[in-house]
């Protein structure tokens, strides 16, 4: 029986979702999404057009993968690149096929939260989704990820995603 790791496995079951001939887009500080856009770009999604995270890059070919998506390399070897206002426009128009959005939270209800840590008084300020929950209205379709999994159980004794 082979083994594999649990990134090994999230790659391939994001890897799933990605279908040909579509546009794909991930955003920032998501180097499991980015290995599964590339992995079906190489396997069975060879004509999907990918836009790779904050460098906004068409179809790069980087030598390497870095650990967040806001890096130069990841633009190596790109078509061209996008500004922010075009990706927006390729969203709006209804060409955006599949979106990879992740949150520091996400509910069992797929309620995100990428702005803040605190109820009463505020823990953690985060850096914000960099308009990736207003770009998410417009993909035809959603993939919401996280690499961490953990529950706990309420006063009414049910599980919950936190």
């Amino acid at each position: 029986m082979n083994k594999c790791s649990i990134a090994e496995a999230m790659i391939y079951q994001l890897e799933l979702t990605i279908e040909d001939g579509g546009l794909g887009f991930h955003g920032y500080g998501s180097p499991l999404v980015q290995i599964a856009l590339h992995l079906a770009k190489r396997t069975h999604a060879p004509n999907i057009i990918l836009v790779a995270g904050a460098t906004y890059a068409v179809n790069p070919t980087p030598v390497f993968l870095t650990p967040t998506s806001n890096d130069a390399a990841m633009a190596i070897g790109a078509e061209c690149t996008l500004d922010i206002t075009e990706l927006f426009d390729l969203a709006a128009s209804g060409r955006m096929s599949r979106m990879f959005l992740s949150g520091l939270q996400i509910d069992g209800f797929g309620h995100l939260n990428v702005s803040r840590l605190g109820v009463d008084c505020l823990s953690l300020q985060l850096a914000g989704g960099g308009g990736g929950c207003n770009l998410s209205c417009d993909a035809q379709h959603l993939t919401l990820w996280t690499a961490a999994h953990r529950t706990e159980i309420d006063t009414q004794g049910k599980r919950r995603y936190r």
